[in-house]
């Protein structure tokens, strides 16, 4: 897989790896897993009767 960056791109990426103290390749495949993750996850769905919606909306940690 070929990853073609902005000059720009890259030196904010090489920047943040450095920081992470990670190499370029582990800090771009960490960020765009973790970036795939919550994409994937940002896309489920429940489905909740309205009183389990209601129940869920009770509970102290959703105020």
């Amino acid at each position: 897989m070929g990853l073609r960056a902005t000059p720009e791109q890259e030196v904010a990426l090489r920047r943040a790896a450095e920081v992470a103290h990670e190499s370029l390749t582990d800090f771009i495949l960490d960020s765009t897993c973790l970036a795939a993750e919550q994409t994937l996850l940002d896309q489920r769905l429940f489905m909740v009767s309205g009183s389990q919606y209601q129940a869920l909306m009770d509970l102290p940690e959703f105020l």
